[in-house]
């Protein structure tokens, strides 16, 4: 692979790794697509940062830069042995949905208010709805609200996005999305100031316009990538009569192989999905 051209991205920016395909053939009228493929080399840094995003997953990195602070290393030492594999198998697609938290934060500078991840603590456990919620603010005013879904595959598989796509209808269409009282309820025991913002998008939520999106994270084997995969998202019934979709498509060379290698770093295995 080639090396990253010498820009001011930082050392970590995943855009050192990604390259995003500019002036994309075929478009689709029906939804915005961002189109990542993997072009250079993993370095240091960047991998470091997936590590982290991954590991920040099911241990919030300020309660281990506490216990650094303090000095308490046993019980630092004792807290991270849970991430021992007999203790942690992460499905793969939290891989999927690690990067695109990653990129919703670097690339297309979203604020995500919870990470929904971190709140798992069983094996298998399911949470609510909508894998994630990113939001934007402009003068402390809530400007955008994407309800993100994260979709991975290591296979072909031609309805995946059209699969990840009715499952936000389906969130969508809830009278209150599961994933917002999940979040609210979040933001509440912790006392954030963004509770008040959400609040009033609660409030508001069927008489504004214009504010909410759907984001659909797709990554992909290289080679088992098909235009279909997008051409059935055009498919899905009434796609226009819901918010403006971002589909996101990372692509990446032996999949299967990175998200073995990343979960061994972390202390983790791999549970396939279904």
């Amino acid at each position: 692979m080639a090396s990253p051209p010498i820009t001011k991205k930082a050392p970590d920016s995943l855009l050192n790794w990604l390259e995003l395909v500019e002036d994309r053939e075929p478009s689709y009228p029906q939804f915005n697509l961002s189109d990542f493929y993997e072009k250079y080399d993993l370095s240091a840094d960047v991998e470091k940062k997936i590590i982290d995003g991954l590991s920040s997953s099911l241990i919030h990195p300020i309660v281990l830069e506490e216990l650094e602070k303090r000095g308490w290393k046993k019980t630092r030492d004792k807290l991270m042995s849970f991430r021992k594999p007999k203790y942690v198998t992460l499905k793969r697609g939290d891989f999927g949905e690690t990067l695109l938290l990653l990129l919703l934060l670097e690339h297309f500078q979203y604020i995500i208010p919870v990470v929904k991840l971190r709140f798992r603590v069983t094996k298998g456990q399911s949470l609510p709805g909508t894998d994630l919620v990113a939001i934007k603010l402009s003068d402390g005013k809530l400007i955008e609200f994407c309800y993100v879904e994260s979709k991975l595959r290591t296979y072909l598989d031609y309805g995946i996005g059209a699969e990840g796509y009715l499952q936000l209808q389906k969130d969508y269409n809830e009278n209150i999305p599961a994933i917002l009282i999940f979040i609210l309820n979040v933001l509440a025991e912790r006392k954030d100031p963004l509770l008040h913002v959400l609040l009033d998008y609660l409030r508001r939520r069927d008489d504004i316009h214009g504010v909410d999106r759907f984001i659909l994270g797709l990554t992909l084997d290289s080679t088992s990538f098909s235009e279909s995969v997008l051409k059935n998202i055009c498919d899905c019934e009434n796609i226009g009569n819901y918010p403006r979709c971002i589909v996101t498509v990372v692509k990446l060379n032996e999949l299967r192989t990175k998200i073995d290698y990343f979960y061994g770093k972390i202390g983790a295995t791999a549970e396939d999905e279904n």
